[in-house]
């Protein structure tokens, strides 16, 4: 079955903090190889973000993600009603590639698990590093809590490699 993984972007592929304060922006450390050790493994990646498509694509092409990242394979809430944690981008997702397995990388324990979990998909916490912006309550209620919790991006490859 093909395996479709889906990204955040804020905190999860490089420091939000670092775009807040006019830094320069770098990805977390391994995050350019876990996405084409991904890729390798025949997965199709992709990315849901509450985040208007421009700041995204511009923050991509500095990170040099737009390998991986492109306009056609970002899903953006054009409309509130459509923001995490409504469903609807995830739902988008399983339209456009039926009958997968679907994975979701993020954050925010407040908006990225809950929508992907009610919709029966593997879910994945980038833990705190400490410079996170949403600080992460794992006290929270089930259905907002992730299946797994990593500390670095390419213990994703093992987590896949693994369900």
């Amino acid at each position: 079955m093909k395996k479709i993984v889906i990204f955040d972007l804020d905190d999860t592929l490089y420091n939000e903090i670092d775009f807040v304060e006019g830094r320069k922006l770098k990805p977390y450390m391994g995050t350019e190889l876990t996405l084409q050790k991904l890729c390798d493994m025949g997965c199709t990646l992709g990315m849901i973000t509450n985040g208007d498509l421009n700041t995204q694509m511009t923050k991509l092409k500095k990170l040099k993600l737009t390998k991986w990242f492109s306009s056609n394979n970002i899903i953006y809430a054009d409309r509130e009603e459509f923001m995490k944690p409504a469903t609807g981008m995830y739902e988008q997702v399983m339209k456009l590639f039926p009958d997968s397995e679907y994975y979701y990388v993020g954050n925010n324990l407040e908006k990225d698990f809950f929508p992907a979990n009610k919709l029966g998909w593997v879910t994945i916490c980038m833990l705190d590093n400490g410079v996170h912006i949403h600080k992460q309550d794992f006290t929270m209620a089930k259905e907002y809590l992730p299946k797994f919790s990593i500390h670095g991006i390419s213990e994703v490859i093992k987590l896949i490699e693994n369900e």
